[in-house]
């Protein structure tokens, strides 16, 4: 736990938090997010907020890793579609 008792400006704000380990520090930027959503959508509720936080969180690294490797599979021309029995399903196949 961090506790400050001193008025600090906004660069040593900042260098506190680089000093915290990355658990510690995605929490404080789950929980300042958060505030921002909260101060900007003042007229929504802490749910309405929630939820526009995970909306504007971007996808995990090993999944947009994968979407960039399936782009990139598509571009080389080594990705094709092919229909399954649903007309309205398609479905990638590499090769």
């Amino acid at each position: 736990m961090y506790k400050v008792e001193a008025q600090v400006d906004t660069k040593q704000l900042l260098q506190a938090v680089e000093q915290m380990p990355q658990p510690d520090f995605e929490t404080f930027v789950t929980q300042v997010l958060k505030l921002r959503a909260q101060r900007q959508v003042q007229s929504l509720s802490l749910s309405e907020s929630e939820l526009i936080l995970k909306i504007k969180q971007s996808i995990p690294d090993d999944i947009q890793q994968q979407f960039n490797e399936l782009i990139e599979k598509q571009r080389s021309m080594t990705l094709k579609s092919c229909r399954t029995h649903s007309p309205n399903s398609t479905y990638w196949k590499v090769g």
